[in-house]
C-alpha cells in the first residue's frame, strides 16, 4: 500500500508545484504584484481566473507526471495490447461509455446538492479554444496512467479480491477530483475504469472511456454555457417520463455492451 499512496501524493504534488510555479511566472512575467497573488492563493482575496495560465499549468503537470511516472517505471506503457487488435473490446468500449452518461448524470441530479468548488475553473477553461485538449485529450491519458496503470496495478497484487482493489482505485479517483459535485460521479466512472483494466490488462480500453466522457461532458457544457447547472429534467422539458425511459434505454445500451466486453476479455494479467 506504500507504493499506492506514494504514487497518489506524487501525482497531486506534482500538480501543486507546477500550479505555483506558473503562477508566479505568470505574475512575474505580466507585472503584476507577488503580494496579490499569494493574497489570492491564501483566499484573502477573490481569486481571478486566467484560462491561458490554468492550461499552460495543466499541460505542464500532465507533461511532468507521465514523465516521472514513466521514468520511474510506476506505469510500464507498452503498444503489446494494440497490437493484439482488439477492436471488438474498443468497439463495445465506446457504446458503454455512451450507455453509462445519462444514468450517472441522473444519479447526480437525484442526490443532495454537494458544493461545486471548481465549476468556476472548468468553465474557464471550456470557454478557452485550448480547453478541449486539456479536459479531453490530456486529462484521460496522464490519469489513467497514474489510476489505472500504476495505482490499480499495483493494489491488484495486493489484494486477493480484486473488487477490493477496484474500489479503493475508484475512491482515490473520487478524492484527487477535490470537488465534492464531481465525486459520485468521478466514483462510478471510476469503478468501470477500474473494470476495464481488470479485465483487459491495459489502460487503452479505460482511456477511451474517459475520452467520451470527456468529450460528451465538455459538448454539453458548451451548448448550456449559460446555464452549467442545467439537469435532465429541464433538458427534456421538465417530463419526468422522458427522463426515466432516457435512463431505461441508456441501460438497454449499456448492459449488453458489458456483456460483450466480458465475453471479450480474459482476465488482466495482474489478477
Amino acid at each position: 500500500m506504500k507504493k499506492v499512496f506514494l504514487f497518489f501524493f506524487v501525482f497531486i504534488a506534482i500538480q501543486f508545484f507546477v500550479d505555483v510555479v506558473v503562477n508566479v511566472a505568470w505574475t512575474l512575467i505580466s507585472g503584476e504584484s507577488l503580494q496579490s497573488m499569494f493574497a489570492e492563493m491564501s483566499g484573502e482575496k477573490t481569486l481571478t481566473l486566467n484560462s491561458n495560465r490554468i492550461i499552460v499549468s495543466s499541460a505542464i503537470s500532465g507533461i511532468l507526471t507521465l514523465f516521472v511516472f514513466h521514468k520511474k517505471r510506476w506505469a510500464v506503457l507498452t503498444s503489446d495490447y494494440l497490437r493484439s487488435k482488439p477492436w471488438d473490446v474498443v468497439m463495445w468500449t465506446i457504446v458503454a461509455a455512451l450507455g453509462i452518461m445519462i444514468p450517472s448524470a441522473y444519479l447526480s441530479d437525484i442526490m443532495p446538492e454537494l458544493p461545486d468548488l471548481s465549476k468556476d475553473i472548468l468553465l474557464t477553461i471550456i470557454n478557452n479554444d485550448y480547453g478541449y485538449f486539456v479536459i479531453c485529450l490530456f486529462a484521460p491519458l496522464v490519469e489513467e496512467i497514474v489510476f489505472r496503470g500504476a495505482i490499480l496495478r499495483v493494489l491488484l497484487t495486493r489484494f486477493s479480491n480484486h473488487w477490493a482493489s477496484i474500489i479503493i482505485s475508484a475512491l482515490l479517483f473520487a478524492v484527487v477530483h477535490m470537488n465534492p459535485a464531481q465525486m459520485p460521479h468521478a466514483f462510478i466512472i471510476g469503478l468501470l475504469l477500474g473494470w476495464l483494466y481488470y479485465r483487459t490488462g491495459s489502460i487503452v480500453p479505460g482511456v477511451i472511456i474517459h475520452f467520451v466522457n470527456n468529450t460528451v461532458s465538455y459538448i454539453v457544457a458548451k451548448l448550456f454555457i449559460h446555464n452549467p447547472d442545467i439537469s435532465l429534467l429541464e433538458i427534456y422539458g421538465g417530463n419526468n417520463t422522458h427522463v426515466l425511459l432516457s435512463v431505461a434505454f441508456s441501460f438497454m445500451i449499456f448492459i449488453p455492451a458489458i456483456y460483450q466486453i466480458w465475453r471479450s476479455t480474459s482476465k488482466s494479467a495482474n489478477s
